[in-house]
């Protein structure tokens, strides 16, 4: 009867170390788990920062070319209208 019952409280213990391990194990999972999400986020959040830099060096490049455009034509027109001025006067 003594050892049946020692054998039967040893298997508790067993027991309660295997829900012990079981929550643990549970744990690290989910612990794994919002790590990947967080570096999943970290990740997608690095690609739209990235984008949006490249999409703002686009757009100020388009922007830089039309005001070089514009420069380029202004001077332009300048010049035409020195020589047609110089041609024009005596």
């Amino acid at each position: 009867m003594e050892i049946f019952n020692i054998s039967s409280k040893h298997n508790e213990e067993d027991e309660v170390m295997k829900m012990k391990k079981r929550k643990l194990s549970r744990q690290l999972l989910m612990a794994e788990r919002m790590m990947r999400m967080r570096m999943r986020m970290r990740m997608m959040m690095m690609r739209m920062r990235m984008r949006m830099v490249m999409r703002m060096m686009v757009m100020v490049r388009m922007i830089d070319d039309d005001d070089d455009d514009d420069e380029e034509r202004r001077l332009g027109c300048k010049d035409t209208l020195v020589s047609f001025v110089e041609s024009e006067s005596p």
